[in-house]
């Protein structure tokens, strides 16, 4: 069945070390034909995602690595990455990074993934005194953190009336990056 032979790839792949321009042009056409399969979403299967983006991470990509985590199905090991991210950005482009992580993750229909990623930036890291709660540093972020919050439930009931609603209520936080407004037409 076309499930096995997703967790046969994967398996290999994470048997197979170095090499990393063959690894990704072979996961990339295994993500092209997972597209074709019934259980998949229309991004491809979420594992092989997951490995792709842990490739594209040895190899310094982190754009196409973080493209990969959010069609992915870890949002421990993406919220890790995203808070080594928000760790070297100024205090005010914390929540940006987060935010921007969850709107991908929904413009992918990748609902589980966002609603983890959201509990996720809430953790402080252990033992970490430059990290922190990305929403408790400024009110902008904790309006920013809202409007995600609420555009999950909106997410999960499928309430077209409340995803409406929030963008016009939230368009200032929209606003506040040009992508936002991109992922929230998706």
């Amino acid at each position: 069945d076309s499930l096995g032979a997703v967790w046969s790839i994967a398996h290999a792949f994470s048997e197979c070390s170095g090499a990393q321009d063959h690894q990704i042009r072979f996961l990339t056409k295994a993500i092209k034909w997972s597209k074709g399969m019934r259980e998949s979403k229309s991004v491809g299967d979420t594992l092989l995602h997951q490995y792709i983006a842990e490739a594209y991470l040895e190899m310094d990509n982190l754009p196409l690595a973080h493209m990969h985590f959010a069609c992915g199905n870890d949002p421990k090991r993406f919220g890790a990455v995203l808070r080594t991210l928000s760790s070297q950005c100024r205090a005010e482009e914390q929540d940006l990074i987060w935010a921007r992580a969850i709107l991908q993750s929904l413009c992918a229909s990748n609902l589980e993934l966002a609603v983890g990623l959201l509990d996720d930036s809430k953790q402080t890291e252990a033992g970490s005194a430059n990290v922190q709660n990305v929403w408790e540093s400024r009110a902008v972020a904790t309006a920013t953190f809202n409007f995600l919050r609420f555009l999950i439930l909106a997410c999960q009931k499928k309430s077209l009336k409340l995803f409406n609603k929030l963008t016009y209520e939230y368009e200032e936080i929209i606003q506040r990056d040009p992508l936002f407004g991109d992922y929230v037409e998706k």
